[in-house]
């Protein structure tokens, strides 16, 4: 009877032990997914100098349209490149920015590559037609 009353709490001590051990793995398990995620895109351009532009007008909402959602994509204007994001489901706005700008983003983006080997940024570059920088009301 008594090496069975050792039994019983030996079996309660390693239950209560692993139940207590269940929510740390799990933390760490999400910790791990957390940072494997890495930064956003617009965090990133943020951190690279691109300003936010919002849609706030109908003008800037219907160039917003005509943009490919969430990519990076090369404008020229007046002869200038300029880099415009468009993220028309989060902040409904663009995140514009030079061609120093966008070096300063493929730096970073070549950072958290090194920081971390699974991170990917959104999409690449897109070259495409001449940007409208009066069309969509953002000269200025």
């Amino acid at each position: 009877m008594r090496n069975i009353c050792r039994v019983t709490h030996l079996v309660r001590s390693l239950v209560g032990l692993l139940l207590a051990m269940v929510p740390l793995t799990l933390s760490l398990g999400l910790s791990a997914c957390a940072t494997t995620a890495g930064p956003s895109t617009v965090d990133l351009l943020s951190q690279a100098g691109f300003r936010k532009v919002p849609a706030d007008t109908p003008q800037k909402v219907a160039h917003l349209q005509t943009l490919p959602d969430q990519r990076l994509v090369a404008r020229t204007y007046q002869g200038k490149k300029y880099y415009v994001y468009s993220d028309p489901k989060g902040c409904n706005c663009l995140y514009v920015g030079n061609a120093a700008q966008y070096q300063s983003y493929q730096t970073i983006v070549r950072q958290q590559k090194q920081a971390n080997q699974q991170w990917e940024p959104q999409g690449g570059v897109e070259e495409d037609r001449e940007w409208e920088i009066e069309t969509a009301g953002m000269n200025g």
